[in-house]
């Protein structure tokens, strides 16, 4: 007897005559090994569990009373009137966009990126904006993204250290004495192993910024995993690539130094910054325009 397929069935069906694969532009098969998602995680059922811990933490009624009571308080105490004017200042607080700081004088040389970073990260934007982008598309996205977010970073890395791509191992494991957290190391084939935990000397660290990246990078391999397995959940799926290019987008626009101590920093511009940088030029030639005026 025939019936009405429901959608889980629907989805199963459909996973199952779709073969995931790791598409790797031209540009990035010389810099990467076809093992190197084993080796970035080191020990992966540690660290998704780690990762699912945190993403499954419930809110109790008093949690959710509190986080309620905590917003207002920050509104309130923070000098913020409303919540708009919060939302607003949080944005004025984020960093901006490789297109940002490509319109505002950098390069993609002084940031330490190449042109197929940049066009790969503009191709994907594109993708992701389509509101018709079929199921099929989103599954083939996920390899996609986790490459670019493991190139914008090493190719910044690389320049800065004066490595080689291809000697430069991410990791994020989970942290055995907190499973609700995570260890994040950079290690450089033949040097220096560089972790967010501070040694007692506060050498070969790596900043907050580099550590967040690396987890989203985590988690979109997390991912990859839950979609070969049939766990596809579109909402969801959309929400973790946009925050994961967002991420992309920010770093991109960064730029990494290291100080005489070994410790790797990611210095980014935050957008009320910007916009203050552009008031004072704007001044500045405003002024100058004046004394020319005057010599005349």
């Amino acid at each position: 007897m025939g019936g009405t397929i429901s959608f889980h069935d629907q989805k199963k069906e459909f996973l199952k005559n779709v073969k995931v694969e790791v598409d790797i532009p031209e540009f990035m098969k010389k810099r990467r090994t076809g093992d190197e998602i084993e080796q970035y995680t080191g020990k992966h059922n540690q660290m998704a569990k780690a990762i699912n811990n945190r993403k499954k933490v419930k809110l109790t009624k008093s949690a959710k009373k509190l986080l309620k009571i905590g917003l207002a308080a920050l509104i309130a105490f923070g000098g913020y009137k409303t919540y708009s004017e919060y939302s607003t200042q949080k944005k004025e607080n984020a960093p901006i966009t490789l297109e940002e700081a490509l319109e505002n004088g950098e390069t993609l040389k002084s940031l330490k990126i190449d042109g197929n970073v940049k066009n790969e990260l503009e191709e994907i934007k594109q993708q992701l904006s389509d509101e018709n982008i079929t199921n099929r598309n989103l599954i083939e996205l996920a390899p996609k993204i986790y490459n670019l977010q493991l190139d914008n970073l090493k190719t910044k890395l690389a320049m800065t250290l004066g490595v080689e791509e291809f000697d430069i191992h991410l990791h994020t494991n989970a942290d055995p004495m907190d499973e609700l957290e995570t260890i994040e190391k950079i290690e450089v084939d033949g040097g220096e192993t560089y972790s967010n935990i501070a040694s007692s000397k506060n050498e070969n660290t790596i900043s907050k910024e580099i550590s967040d990246y690396i987890i989203k990078t985590g988690d979109i391999q997390t991912l990859i995993r839950q979609v070969q397995e049939g766990d596809f959940k579109r909402n969801d799926i959309l929400k973790e690539y946009k925050e994961a290019v967002e991420s992309i987008d920010q770093m991109a626009a960064s730029k990494i130094t290291i100080d005489k101590n070994g410790n790797i920093s990611a210095e980014q511009t935050k957008v009320k910054d910007l916009k203050e940088n552009k008031k004072e030029k704007g001044q500045v030639a405003y002024t100058q325009e004046i004394d020319d005026d005057m010599e005349r």
